[in-house]
């Protein structure tokens, strides 16, 4: 109250022992006059202090902003990576050349979405001096590619068990399982449970899914139509031991129509039959 700084006095302060401003802000003495000015909060003190060679004149600009807490949060992690003016200019125009649904979201959609950029572009050891890397022509883009990077990286050891699985005989009784509108079709890799949960919004992606799939009891297949391979549609998870489904979803979880679930039910008894002649085969 003092230093002329009942906002920041009133604000919600760290717990902390700091003995002056200085070290409760992080910032220097300098920036007294563009706080008592700007009547900063806290928030904005704290993104300001994450920039690098931040003056005043910058506190005094966000402050100008307005901006709500979510995007200060955000503001803060990026300011390790690109000034805070640059990077509010460069969302907004990221913002503006959007087009469709992307366009009705708000700005903390959009500086969420630079954040994490940043961030896989750091750990993937990207030269963050670059303007290029670091404001991109199209975020959204290079965001997405930077995602499927990150996850191939995070998915290759899976993938290597995966591969010793099959390699194993996982699918030793497979085979091919189709009519006119459905195929069946099996998962070779970590990151097909991934892009199948990613594009029906479920959750067979998880861990759990895949260090069952792999043991060979508790099995995930993907039901396709004959039209379209490639594009996800229902995604089953069965018992290969009893032929008994599990689970049946699409996006979102939705419940499979009643000849989606037919032609799954006879699957799962066509894999107790190709198991049982199989065995019998051996046994011979």
């Amino acid at each position: 109250m003092k230093a002329g700084l009942p906002v920041l006095a009133a604000g919600n302060l760290p717990d902390a022992s700091a003995k002056n401003l200085p070290e409760l802000t992080g910032l220097g003495k300098h920036f007294l006059p563009a706080m008592r000015e700007s009547q900063a909060s806290f928030q904005e003190i704290k993104t300001i202090a994450a920039q690098r060679n931040a003056g005043p004149e910058d506190l005094r600009q966000l402050c100008a902003q307005r901006l709500d807490g979510d995007c200060l949060i955000l503001l803060e992690r990026i300011a390790r990576f690109n000034g805070i003016g640059r990077s509010l200019r460069y969302v907004r125009a990221q913002k503006e050349a959007s087009t469709g649904r992307m366009r009705r979201n708000k700005l903390p959609y959009f500086l969420r979405l630079y954040r994490d950029y940043l961030d896989m572009a750091q750990s993937l050891k990207s030269d963050m001096s670059q303007r290029a890397i670091l404001e991109p022509r199209d975020l959204k883009e290079r965001h997405d590619l930077l995602a499927a990077r990150v996850n191939e990286l995070k998915s290759r050891p899976d993938n290597e068990r995966f591969q010793q699985a099959v390699d194993e005989g996982l699918y030793w009784w497979a085979q091919e399982y189709a009519n006119d509108s459905y195929r069946v079709v099996y998962p070779m890799k970590r990151s097909d449970l991934t892009t199948e949960g990613q594009c029906l919004n479920h959750c067979v992606g998880g861990q759990a899914y895949f260090e069952r799939h792999i043991l060979g009891h508790q099995m995930v297949f993907f039901i396709r139509k004959v039209s379209a391979p490639d594009k996800p549609y229902f995604t089953a998870e069965i018992d290969t031991d009893t032929g008994r489904i599990i689970q049946l979803y699409g996006f979102g979880d939705c419940s499979a129509p009643k000849e989606v679930r037919a032609f799954t039910e006879g699957f799962c008894r066509k894999i107790l039959r190709w198991k049982s002649m199989d065995i019998r085969r051996e046994a011979a």
